[in-house]
């Protein structure tokens, strides 16, 4: 069975904001199959990004092409992603994140994380 990677709205937009392969980045850290999830809630707030006219917009219309381009599977979630995906996330899944708070709540749950490092890759959070 393939481990589970979730993604939040922040870390979909790392690859405009700080010119990162993220799926690369992943390929490197993760030597399993995996599957890269999104949260719907993540999908909306990208929309929502998408429409203002500020820098994280464009961020925000290439992630949206990307999670159609790369077939990545979206699940239905409902309320704040964040809390979502602290409910949602178990033990053996992934969440990438760069939300400190969200990092912090996973570790207490065992959950493992991965978030930029020195604005130019990728690695797990402690």
């Amino acid at each position: 069975m393939a481990r589970r990677i979730w993604m939040d709205t922040n870390f979909l937009m790392v690859p405009v904001q700080f010119r990162i392969d993220i799926f690369e980045e992943i390929k490197r850290l993760v030597e399993e199959p995996f599957e890269i999830m999104v949260p719907s809630g993540v999908v909306d707030e990208l929309k929502h990004i998408a429409e203002r006219r500020t820098k994280e917009a464009c961020a925000a219309r290439i992630a949206l092409k990307m999670i159609n381009e790369l077939e990545i599977k979206v699940v239905e979630s409902s309320g704040s992603v964040d809390k979502w995906l602290f409910e949602k996330a178990e033990e053996g899944d992934i969440v990438c994140t760069n939300d400190i708070e969200l990092i912090k709540r996973l570790r207490k749950k065992k959950v493992l994380r991965i978030q930029i490092r020195g604005r130019s890759h990728l690695d797990f959070a402690d």
